[in-house]
């Protein structure tokens, strides 16, 4: 295996045959990110690594149940209550860092049409983050890459939508895109809501 990169969560390694393992982070490990990227006191640090756990246990308990195509989610194998292997993806930051931008725009229009569906199946990805959390399979196709904060509780989807989580991960795509994509989650997302 081949390290990949490491998040708050998990762990990726490179399995040389197409597909990645993501093995969640110890407490040590956790710990030590989580502080570096949030800026916590370090008392605070102990009971958000709590809180991803739980959600990387929950996200493992209901993808097998979830009635999205698997290949949405890198035909993911859940190995045990926190561990997984997936299809190896490309994240989307460094396709729609290097496409003009009318290829940007139909990536942008992918991930709308991939992250609707998905909402229509009860599932969400929590932030909602194009850059890191998404990303194209062998086939070109955009996948959810970040399997463990998936919300499938209607009420928490619905809250978390009107919250725009997507508003904050525009920042990391390029300045010539964000309004595209702006505007496309808010007509898929909030007016879809208010008319529902």
């Amino acid at each position: 295996m081949t390290y990949l990169g490491r998040g708050w969560q998990y762990t990726t390694y490179d399995l040389g045959n197409g597909r990645v393992r993501k093995i969640y982070n110890s407490k040590r490990i956790g710990y030590l990110i989580i502080a570096k990227d949030a800026f916590l006191k370090f008392w605070e640090v102990p009971k958000l690594y709590a809180r991803c756990k739980e959600k990387a246990e929950h996200s493992m308990r209901v993808i097998p149940t979830l009635q999205v195509e698997s290949w949405m989610m890198g035909n993911p194998t859940i190995l045990n209550e926190l561990d997984y292997e997936q299809d190896k993806a490309t994240p989307l930051h460094r396709h729609l860092q290097s496409v003009d931008t009318e290829i940007g725009k139909k990536i942008i229009d992918a991930f709308v049409e991939l992250t609707t569906y998905m909402r229509g199946k009860g599932v969400i990805d929590k932030s909602f983050k194009i850059d890191k959390n998404f990303g194209l399979d062998a086939q070109g196709r955009i996948i959810l890459l970040d399997l463990g904060e998936l919300y499938t509780d209607e009420r928490v989807i619905a809250k978390r939508i009107e919250e725009r989580p997507w508003e904050f991960s525009a920042k990391f795509i390029p300045k010539a895109l964000r309004t595209y994509f702006l505007k496309q989650m808010q007509e898929a997302f909030i007016k879809a809501q208010i008319q529902s």
